[in-house]
């Protein structure tokens, strides 16, 4: 099942595109980034810089961490020790949460800007971030490989995702056409900048990866909707499934078949 974080809810989204919107209900904040661990608990780092826990039935704990205020969270992902890492646009700092929900808020510095945050499994973290536009390499000890990939001029990195080869695929605009497309970055480093693009309307576009299936969910916060792009070829099929009312998906995770 696909679970998107939207405005004040968690929605569900079957494999089959039937849609929960309010699965769980959040209160009066949004979810900005979404990353569930092996028990199938799904966190929140929502515009209100905390994090909340939601567990397998929909129960949820808000203010599970805190972040810094002013963080403006953009993206989290979980270790295998179940450690989360929250990447933060509006401060210099990523934050590391524990699995007991304590929060170090300046785990690792790599100046404001950051857009997109993925783990390896050895404990490496990867943080995309602008000015410049590039990918940053983070041990699990806090050191930092600056500019470990560097992103095409005029490209920014919106979010990015592992598939189970260690490849990254990664949203990103162009910003002289403003052009949205799917980059995919090899082991080796090298770039395939067009592997698919997308038209109309875009905004905010969270990437999701279902190896099972061999998809990339699109989240397009703009359009109210989620499309999807083969991993083999690129083949898109836009606005997959749509929302209504005042949802507005920001993000999304897979959990289960």
């Amino acid at each position: 099942n696909l679970y998107i974080g939207n405005r004040n809810a968690i929605s569900k989204v079957t494999p089959t595109a039937g849609v929960t919107q309010y699965w769980s209900f959040l209160g009066v904040t949004n979810s900005a980034a979404l990353c569930t661990d092996a028990s199938g608990n799904i966190y929140s780092a929502n515009a209100d810089n905390t994090v909340s826990k939601v567990t397998p039935s929909g129960t949820l704990t808000s203010n599970w961490a805190t972040l810094s205020p002013g963080s403006s969270p953009r993206d989290m992902a979980l270790d295998a020790s179940g450690n989360l890492y929250v990447a933060n646009s509006d401060i210099n700092y990523i934050s590391k949460i524990t699995s007991a929900g304590v929060a170090n808020n300046t785990w690792a510095e790599i100046g404001a800007g950051a857009t997109s945050i993925l783990t390896a499994t050895n404990g490496d973290v990867y943080v995309s971030a602008q000015n410049p536009n590039r990918i940053d390499k983070i041990t699990s000890a806090g050191v930092i490989t600056t500019n470990w990939a560097s992103i095409p001029s005029g490209l920014i990195i919106l979010d990015m995702t592992f598939d189970a080869n260690g490849n990254i695929f990664a949203t990103v605009i162009n910003n002289v056409t403003a052009v949205y497309t799917v980059c995919k970055i090899m082991p080796n480093g090298t770039i395939n900048s067009n592997f698919a693009t997308l038209t109309g309307a875009t905004m905010s576009l969270k990437i999701i990866c279902d190896d099972k299936r061999g998809v990339l969910y699109l989240i397009n916060q703009a359009e109210k909707t989620v499309s999807k792009v083969s991993m083999i070829d690129g083949t898109l099929t836009q606005q997959w499934v749509s929302f209504s009312g005042f949802q507005t998906p920001r993000s999304g995770i897979i959990v289960g078949d």
